[in-house]
């Protein structure tokens, strides 16, 4: 692959491309040099074989733009609905589990900085003030 200039604008393109990224001018009908795959001569690019060894020089294919089908629209809509209540079912059970997690430390926490007797009250109030 080689960059060439555009003979329209003279941007930069790659020889393989199908047309000018900048003005649209259709690399077939460029005339630039080429170097053979087979030989590594240069042979122009309307040539359809090297000059030099007749290796066949393969044209650029053309962009198609193919639009998918309805039926492949709406498994697509569908994976993605998929994926998206994946996502939130997971967000959903690492909070349960974080929740959990968090309670245990502070009831840790209570009963280590506790220094009544009746630490069992406290826990029980705190147990209430998350279960409301």
């Amino acid at each position: 692959m080689a960059l060439i200039n555009c003979p329209e604008c003279t941007h930069k393109i790659s020889d393989q491309s199908v047309s000018c990224t900048n003005c649209g001018l259709p690399t077939s009908k460029m005339s630039f040099l080429i170097q053979c795959p087979e030989c590594s001569e240069f042979t122009s690019n309307q040539c359809i074989s090297c000059t030099n060894c007749g290796f066949p020089i393969a044209k650029p294919a053309p962009f198609k733009n193919i639009q998918p089908s309805s039926e492949e629209l709406k498994e697509l809509k569908e994976l993605k609905l998929l994926k998206e209540l994946e996502a939130v079912g997971e967000h959903e059970e690492s909070e349960g589990i974080e929740t959990i997690g968090v309670i245990i430390i502070i009831c840790i926490g209570i009963y280590f900085m506790s220094k009544d007797d009746d630490i069992n009250y406290l826990l029980q109030h705190v147990v209430g003030l998350f279960s409301r």
